[in-house]
This record gives C-alpha cells, sequence and structure tokens, in this order.
C-alpha cells in the first residue's frame, strides 16, 4: 500500500491555469485539413470520428507556443505546494516526470527548488518514465523519504506537452494526446512508510512505442491568439511513432493477469477497491481491461474524454478532479495501474487522505 502521507494536489491545464487550447476533434481535423490544402500537400487525413470511436477522445488541452512543460510544472507546483501545510525547509526530495523537458541540464526539479524557494538541502532530478511516471514517481519519493526524519516533505510532479512530441500530420498519434501537468507533495510520518509498487517490463517491446527520428519534415500543432494551426519544425524531426494495433492487443492481455497476480500477491480482492484509476491511454483499452478483470464498471476514473493522453499526468489529474468533485472520499481505496511506454506495467494502492 501507498502509505506516504498525501498532502495535496496541484494542477496545470492550458486554456484554464495557462495559456492554451480546448482543442476539439472538429478543430483539430479543420486545421490539418487547411494546412494540407494550402499547402497542396497529400497525406492521409485523420478521421474525425476516430478518436471518439477508437480512443475515446471529445477534446484536448494544447499549450500556448511560447510556453513549455516547465512552466506547467511551475504552476502546478506552486499550487500544489501553496496548499500543502509544509515549509520550504521540510523539503528533501523534488521529482520531476517528464519526457516533453526542452533540456535535461538543468533539470527541471533543479529549477522548481530554486524558483518555489525550497530548501538547498534537496536532492531534485527528472527521470522520463513517460505513462509510469507517477507510478515510479511516488515509489522514488517514497524510498528517498525513508531515510529523512519524520515531517519530511517531498515534491512529485508530472508535466507533459504531448502535443510537441507528435507529428500532426500523423493521423495515428495526433488526435490522442494532450498537454497537462500535476503536483503532488507527500510527507514521512512516524513510522517507516513504503511506497510499494508491483512492476513489469518487457523491453524488448519498448520500439512499439518510441520516439523516433525522421529523415523527413515533421510538423507540430501550433496555438498563438487562441489559434491551432500546423508549422514545420525546424528544429527538430524527432516524433513519437506507435503501433496502436499492438500495443492495445498486448495491453487487454496482459493487464488483467497482472492485475490479478497484484492483488494476489497484496492479499487483496477488487471488492476491497471504492476506485480504479487507469492510465488514460485509451478508453478502449480500459473497458477491455474491466471487462475482462470483472471490476465494476462505476468505480473506474476517467478523464480521457475531456484531457486526451497526458502521458504521466493523467492518473493524478484523475485523482484531484476525483477529489474536488467529492467523488473520491478520505479513507477510500483505490487501485492505481500505469502502463505503456517500455512497455512497462505499474501497480499500487493508495487510501486518500483525510
Amino acid at each position: 500500500m501507498l502509505r506516504l502521507e498525501l498532502q495535496s494536489i496541484g494542477e496545470a491545464l492550458p486554456g484554464r491555469d495557462l495559456p492554451g487550447l480546448h482543442v476539439s476533434n472538429e478543430m483539430l481535423t479543420e486545421a490539418v485539413e487547411r494546412f494540407r490544402s494550402e499547402n497542396h500537400l497529400d497525406f492521409p487525413l485523420p478521421d474525425a470520428d476516430f478518436p471518439r470511436d477508437r480512443v475515446g477522445v471529445l477534446q484536448r488541452r494544447f499549450l500556448q507556443h511560447d510556453l513549455t512543460a516547465y512552466d506547467m510544472s511551475l504552476t502546478a507546483a506552486r499550487q500544489a505546494v501553496q496548499k500543502a501545510s509544509t515549509r520550504p525547509e521540510d523539503y528533501r526530495v523534488v521529482v520531476v516526470s517528464s519526457v516533453t523537458y526542452q533540456a535535461c541540464i538543468p533539470p527541471q526539479a533543479a529549477r522548481l527548488q530554486a524558483d518555489l524557494g525550497l530548501s538547498n538541502d534537496v536532492m531534485a532530478f527528472d527521470t522520463p518514465m513517460g505513462c509510469n511516471g507517477f507510478l515510479a514517481g511516488i515509489q522514488l519519493v517514497g524510498s528517498l523519504l525513508q531515510s529523512c526524519p519524520p515531517g519530511s516533505a517531498g515534491l512529485l510532479v508530472t508535466s507533459e506537452a504531448m502535443s510537441r512530441t507528435v507529428d500532426a500530420t500523423d493521423r495515428h498519434t495526433s488526435v490522442i494526446f494532450g498537454d497537462a501537468a500535476a503536483a503532488c507533495v507527500f510527507v514521512q510520518g512516524e513510522e517507516e512508510r513504503v511506497a510499494e509498487v508491483g512492476w513489469s517490463t518487457q523491453g524488448e517491446k519498448g520500439p512499439l512505442l518510441s520516439f523516433h527520428l525522421s529523415d523527413q519534415p515533421v510538423h507540430r500543432f501550433f496555438v498563438e491568439n487562441d489559434q491551432l494551426s500546423l508549422r514545420e519544425d525546424r528544429t527538430s524531426s524527432v516524433h513519437l511513432v506507435m503501433h496502436g494495433r499492438q500495443v492495445f492487443k498486448d495491453m487487454v492481455t496482459d493487464l488483467p493477469r497482472r492485475i490479478q497476480l497484484e492483488l494476489e500477491r497484496r492479499g487483496r480482492q477488487l471488492s476491497d477497491f471504492d476506485h480504479f484509476a487507469f492510465h488514460q491511454a485509451n478508453q478502449r483499452i480500459v473497458d477491455a481491461v474491466v471487462t475482462r478483470s470483472q471490476i465494476d464498471r462505476s468505480r473506474v476514473l476517467s478523464n480521457i474524454e475531456r484531457l486526451g493522453n497526458t502521458s504521466s499526468a493523467s492518473i493524478p489529474l484523475m485523482l484531484a478532479e476525483a477529489s474536488q468533485s467529492g467523488r473520491v472520499q478520505p479513507g477510500q481505496r483505490i487501485l492505481l495501474v500505469g502502463f505503456g511506454t517500455g512497455y512497462s506495467v505499474g501497480i499500487s494502492e493508495l487510501i486518500w487522505p483525510t
């Protein structure tokens, strides 16, 4: 069980907390079609119904072009730190999960330590765990806080500007992802606390979800003055490549088995959980896993319809929303299921704090 004391969660959503857009399926399709027509290009257009019918996405958020994943990290982290009953000198760990930061040096975590005015007695680092970043992050923060005095705090941020990773003309990936960030503050209690996460990794299948260096021009979504357009990226041709059908088949087959093995290891049953929080990769994957695992659908949290796949930010964003709406109540038990990049699966549980 994840037994760290969760103090607060902050969020950063384009179009709400930072400049950006709510992008509907129709808006996205129109922007791609307009770009193709104006530039006399020939490439397959995204099917306007594909995001809804095959992935479960109706809209997503795109960050304004002059902002970055770090801007979302800082906005979410400020919210979380301000809400938490902590002091700057309490912090001993800062971890940021992101695959969309523009530079690895200095790490986002080190910049956050300075910009938030936290103690210098901090270990601060980034991790590019992608879809499993939240599960990896809570285990890292929990493990590092074990050697710290009671009352020591850890900050975990998951921030992904996923619209910057896709080729906007690739109809298989361009419609799935959105930009968002979430930040969580954890505090070490009096007793030894352990963030226990069950892991599995199939590294040989990692290339099915990978960043690819293209020998052709890559085009990105571009948000400016509340308008969505496409522009050629003249600085990088790296873009996300995903073999969607194989990923779907593998996850639908593997996740029910992994969930059952983890329940047996923990001595739990599905009925022990009030809610289930799956990484929001694809609603059809989640629906199929829920059916095969015989999970009560009324207990499954979801936000992919409104936010798309936000990679490592998806689970904490769901938890924050569910708490704010009153759906998740103090003392309730939640099963967390992350899966994706690296072909990894992470499973843990959380008692929602009072």
